[in-house]
C-alpha cells in the first residue's frame, strides 16, 4: 500500500481529508459544517448478494492494480490510446508519466472545479515525459517499451492497426502528423507530415486523430474540419468536409469508423455534438444530434450497434445504426470504476474485457460482471 499523505481544504466548514493512492483503499473523515462525521471507504463499489452498490461502470468492474505499476509505482498518465493487436500484446499511447494519483477524492464540488481550472502539467506529481508507447500482456505486465520514440510525440493522439495488414504495421496519429512503424516499434516506415498535405481555407496545417482503413491498406483520418483519404503508402488522395455546422460540415472532429459491408462513414463531429453519417464517397447522409462530446466511434461486430463514447460526460452511449439510443452508462468521477478525465479511447478483448484510455488520468481495464446487463455489455467490436 502506498503511503497516504493529508489534503487540507478550508471551505464553509472544516473538511480534513487522508488520501491514499487510487490503487488502495481510500477512507476520508470529514468534519461537517452540521457536527455530522463521515467515513466513507471507496474500495469497494459492486453490489453484494444483489444489493447495494454504486453502479459506476455500468455493466463492468474494474480491475484493481491493471497493469502493474512502474519503478517507484509510477503509472501512464494522461494516456489517449489502446489498442489490442493480440490478447497478449496491449499497445497503450501515453502523454506522460506520473507518481499515483495526485488528486484527493472529495465531495466538495468547489476543489473539484479547481481542479478542473488547474493547469494540467500541475496536477500529476513528478511528471515525466517517458513512455510514450508501451505495450503489456493480459496480466499488465509491461513487456516492450518504445524508449526510442519518446521524442517523437509530444501528444499522441491515437494507437491504429490495420486488419488487412499481416505484417501489422503500428499508426500513430499525433500533432500535425501521422507515422507508421513495423508491427514491434524498431524501424519507423514513413511519416505523413503537414507539407504532405494541400492547405485549405480553414486549415493551414492538419491535426489527424481517428483512423478508418479500408481493404487496400488505405485508410481515412480526421482532421478537425476535414476527413482525409490516404494510400496504402501514406499518399494524398482526396477529403471532405469544411468547418461549419450545417448538414456535412465539421468543426473538432475527433474519430470516424468506415462500415464496410454498410458503405457508410460515422464521423465523431465533436465540437458539433453529433455524429454525421456520409457515405463511401463522402456524400452528406444524415446526423444523430445533441450528443455532448462524442470522441470516438466503433461498431459492434453483428454491426446492428454503434458504441459512442462521450469525452466530457464519460459516457458510453449505444445507438442502433438509424441514430436511435438505446443504452446509456458511465459515471466522471474520482472513484474505482469512475472515469476522472474523459474516455479518449477505448476498445474490447476476446474474453469481454473492456479497456478504457482515460483522457487526463491513465489507462484502465474492467471485466463484465456477472450480474451485469448484458444489453450494456459493448462486447466484441469490428476492427477499424
Amino acid at each position: 500500500m502506498f503511503s497516504s499523505r493529508p489534503f487540507v481544504l478550508s471551505t464553509a466548514g472544516i473538511l480534513a481529508f487522508t488520501v491514499f493512492d487510487a490503487q488502495a483503499q481510500i477512507v476520508q473523515t470529514t468534519n461537517h459544517p452540521e457536527g455530522v462525521n463521515f467515513e466513507i471507504g471507496y474500495e469497494q463499489v459492486d453490489p453484494v448478494d444483489g444489493k447495494g452498490g454504486s453502479g459506476l461502470s455500468g455493466p463492468y468492474t474494474p480491475v484493481r492494480g491493471w497493469p502493474e505499476p512502474m519503478q517507484g509505482g509510477r503509472m501512464l498518465a494522461d494516456v489517449p490510446s489502446v489498442f489490442i493487436a493480440s490478447p497478449d500484446r496491449i499497445i497503450v499511447g501515453s502523454r506522460r508519466t506520473k507518481d499515483p494519483w495526485p488528486v484527493a477524492y472529495t465531495w466538495d464540488a468547489r476543489s473539484i472545479y479547481k481542479y478542473l481550472a488547474d493547469d494540467r502539467t500541475r496536477i500529476y506529481r513528478r511528471p515525466k515525459p517517458t513512455h510514450k508507447i508501451t505495450v503489456y500482456n493480459r496480466k499488465g505486465r509491461m513487456i516492450e517499451y518504445w524508449k526510442q520514440w519518446d521524442e517523437m510525440f509530444p501528444s499522441i493522439q491515437f494507437i491504429r492497426i490495420s486488419p488487412d495488414d499481416p505484417e501489422g504495421h503500428v499508426y500513430v496519429t499525433g500533432r500535425g502528423k501521422i507515422t507508421k512503424f513495423t508491427n514491434d516499434g524498431a524501424k519507423l516506415i514513413y511519416t505523413i507530415d503537414p507539407e504532405d498535405v494541400p492547405t485549405t481555407t480553414d486549415q493551414a496545417t492538419i491535426f489527424p486523430e481517428g483512423m478508418t482503413f479500408l481493404p487496400d491498406g488505405g485508410f481515412w483520418t480526421v482532421s478537425s474540419e476535414r476527413v482525409i483519404r490516404f494510400s496504402a503508402n501514406g499518399e494524398y488522395v482526396t477529403e471532405f468536409g469544411k468547418r461549419g455546422s450545417g448538414p456535412g460540415e465539421l468543426n473538432g472532429a475527433h474519430d470516424l469508423f468506415f462500415d464496410r459491408v454498410g458503405g457508410r462513414i460515422y464521423v465523431a463531429d465533436r465540437n458539433n455534438h453529433r455524429i454525421q453519417v456520409f457515405d463511401a464517397d463522402g456524400n452528406y447522409v444524415d446526423q444523430w444530434p445533441n450528443i455532448v462530446a462524442p470522441a470516438v466511434v466503433r461498431m459492434t461486430a453483428n454491426r446492428r450497434f454503434l458504441w459512442v463514447a462521450d469525452i466530457f460526460t464519460a459516457k458510453f452511449l449505444k445507438f442502433d445504426l438509424n441514430g436511435r439510443l438505446h443504452e446509456s452508462w458511465g459515471t466522471w468521477g474520482f472513484a474505482p470504476g469512475a472515469i476522472t478525465g474523459g474516455i479518449h479511447d477505448f476498445t474490447t478483448d476476446s474474453d469481454g474485457n473492456l479497456y478504457i484510455a482515460d483522457h487526463s488520468n491513465t489507462i484502465q481495464k474492467f471485466r463484465p460482471r456477472v450480474d451485469g446487463d448484458p444489453a450494456q455489455l459493448i462486447g466484441r467490436l469490428l476492427p477499424y
